[in-house]
Parts: structure tokens; C-alpha cells; sequence
């Protein structure tokens, strides 16, 4: 569920469409994000009271889109259809998923199968008479392109070594993954992924993910 503070109407028409974002603090819309000066990234983070990746808001600052559609339907409803408002997802709300309810892949000598239900999608990979198996969480991107899966393992992420296409209509290796074959089974299954890159990942593609500088997406 996408959670929104609440704020003024000029901020919120200008928040949607300069950067598809439909969140914000309230009264914490710096000038500097109106400024017409093109800002390298981490520059733009430093100057603003807010950002999409700056973690200093209080969680209960959002108060949820319902807050904000009760003066700004329009506004609200017109958001619900970016794809910013779809960048990721519960893996039990992708549509992708649920039009596939099974998936398989083939590399070298590992067999995988993506099987989904209403409840959860479980990815296996099996190697002879081996199989890792791990629930995934997180569906990441529109589903436009693609989505590549997050699961936790040990209390890190994993991304899946495999990813949804939706040109293919099916699985195929993740951007960045080696298309050699794995050493492992484990490896096969997913790649651990720092805990600032996962920070910076869902610090873009949910909402108030890190809250009060604390990360609990």
C-alpha cells in the first residue's frame, strides 16, 4: 500500500509531474526542487528538505493516499496509473505472476520452476537430484519491461537470478547476472546484494521504506 503525507495542492500537482511521485512530508517541499538548474543527483538530495531517498521524515508523517484523494481525487487516481505508482510490489500483487502461474528456465544443468498461487510464488532451482527452493517478497518494476524478484535469506536480500520479460512472456537471466553457469545451487537461486544497494533500490521504488534514518521496507 503506497502511504502519503499530506501537503499543499501547488506541491503535490508539481511533485506528480516533475518526478511521478505521489509523497511527500508536509511543508517540506524545498525551493530548490522548482529550481529550473539541473542538479547531479546527490546534490539535489544534499540542497532538499526532501527527497525520495532522504530518510530523515518520520514514518508517521505519512498519512497514506487516502488522506490526500479526499481533496485531490483527481490528482490521486491520475497517480494510481504511473508507473512510478507501480515501480514495485508484493510478489502476491504481481500481475504477471498471476497471468503465469508457471514458469520454467534451463541453464547448463539446472532445472528452474516459478510457481505462483494466490499466496505466495516460490522459485526452485534443481540440479540432479538437488533443489534450493526460497519464497520470493518483492517483485521490483512495472511489469511494463519486466520484474526482477528480492527474497531474504539470513537477514540480507537476495535478487533472483532470474527475471520476468514481458516480451519473452517468461524467464530469462536478471541485468547484471552472469550468464555463465552457477557454481552452486544457492548461487544459481540468487545473488546477495549489499545492504546500501538495497537501501538505494527501495528508497526509489517504494514509499517511506527508510523512515526516521531506519530501513523497514
Amino acid at each position: 500500500m503506497i502511504r502519503l503525507p499530506l501537503l499543499t495542492f501547488r506541491a503535490f500537482s508539481t511533485l506528480l509531474f516533475t518526478a511521478a511521485y505521489a509523497f511527500i512530508p508536509s511543508g517540506s517541499f524545498a525551493q530548490s526542487a522548482n529550481s529550473s538548474i539541473s542538479l547531479p543527483t546527490d546534490l539535489r538530495i544534499q540542497s532538499s528538505a526532501w527527497w525520495p531517498r532522504k530518510a530523515e521524515a518520520p514514518r508517521d508523517a505519512y498519512v497514506g493516499s487516502a488522506a490526500c484523494a479526499k481533496c485531490h481525487s483527481d490528482r490521486a487516481e491520475s497517480q494510481a496509473n504511473t508507473a512510478m505508482a507501480h515501480a514495485s510490489s508484493l510478489v502476491a500483487d504481481s500481475e504477471s505472476l498471476h497471468a503465469h502461474p508457471t514458469l520454467t528456465f534451463r541453464l547448463g544443468d539446472y532445472s528452474y520452476e516459478l510457481h505462483s498461487d494466490a499466496n505466495r510464488s516460490t522459485l526452485s532451482v534443481t540440479k540432479a537430484e538437488e533443489t534450493r527452493s526460497h519464497h520470493l517478497q518483492w517483485a521490483v518494476g512495472q511489469g511494463h519491461m519486466g520484474q526482477t524478484f528480492l527474497y531474504e535469506q539470513g537477514g540480507s536480500f537476495y535478487e533472483s537470478h532470474l527475471s520476468f520479460y514481458s516480451e519473452l512472456q517468461g524467464l530469462d537471466i536478471t541485468p547484471g547476472h552472469e550468464r555463465t553457469t552457477p557454481a552452486t545451487l544457492d548461487d544459481a537461486l540468487g545473488l546477495k546484494q549489499p545492504a546500501t544497494e538495497i537501501e538505494r533500490c527501495f528508497s526509489c521504488h517504494a514509499t517511506a521504506s527508510k523512515t526516521g534514518n531506519e530501513f523497514n521496507p
